[in-house]
């Protein structure tokens, strides 16, 4: 056999391993996120215009009812003034018959 010297060989092998860490949300994650907020965003704004106009709407009635009601209040007041006046004028009336037929009134 042949006579080999053998060698030890001392190798030193390095490994580096890089690993990246994201930190945070990816872009099509961001996009993602986006389009839904941008989407609510509308839905939010589309639901506030409706709670808007039936705020509009409920404040015409009310001021529709207002002027309603106001207009009954200001007729059964004058119903109230001629009911009064006629009631004065049936009085004079009485008093004058009264007066005129040589009765006595005692109050």
């Amino acid at each position: 056999m042949h006579n080999a010297r053998q060698e030890i060989v001392e190798k030193i092998v390095e490994r580096e391993v890089i690993k990246e860490v994201h930190v945070g949300v990816s872009e099509s994650e961001m996009a993602a996120i986006e389009q839904r907020a941008a989407e609510e965003k509308k839905m939010l704004m589309r639901q506030a215009q409706e709670d808007m106009k039936q705020l509009i709407d409920q404040n015409s009635r009310t001021a529709q009812e207002r002027a309603e009601l106001q207009l009954a209040l200001d007729k059964e007041a004058e119903d109230k003034r001629t009911l009064e006046e006629q009631k004065q004028k049936l009085a004079q009336k009485l008093q004058v018959g009264v007066m005129n037929s040589g009765w006595v009134c005692l109050r």
